[in-house]
């Protein structure tokens, strides 16, 4: 795990923990839980250290979109050296918590909601109503 802050500041071999995924939550030891919600995710194929081009175009993804993000970026190996002797073919998930900034108050028309399969402008039905103001 990765704070964010520091990957914004091109600091990328700041760890801040080294996890590994468990079945059931630890007794009598501190753990992290990941949150649940939606996650920015890019695939690093190559060398797991030669991160740098694929956190700045996530991160330009992310600013693009206007998303706020949580605290840590998670790196995940999904293809290593236990399944490949050549690191050009390591495959690395790299995600990101993001939250959009309208998400919790009345969506104006150019809201973007996030689904598992894309992003897309926000339904009609699902925008908010104009406010109308009344005279007392």
């Amino acid at each position: 795990m990765l704070d964010v802050a520091d990957l914004r500041k091109n600091h990328l071999d700041t760890y801040a923990y080294f996890f590994t995924k468990v079945i059931t939550k630890p007794k009598n030891y501190p753990y992290h839980l990941k949150p649940a919600g939606t996650y920015a995710v890019a695939y690093l194929m190559g060398n797991y250290y030669d991160s740098k081009d694929t956190y700045e175009k996530l991160f330009d993804w992310i600013d693009e979109h206007k998303f706020k993000t949580g605290k840590y970026s998670y790196k995940e190996a999904v293809i290593d050296e236990l399944a490949t002797a050549s690191p050009s073919e390591y495959l690395t998930k790299i995600s990101i918590q993001v939250f959009y900034p309208c998400r919790f108050i009345a969506f104006p028309p150019h809201c973007l909601y996030i689904s598992h399969k894309q992003i897309a402008p926000l339904p009609a039905h699902r925008r908010a109503a104009p406010h109308h103001r009344y005279k007392v």
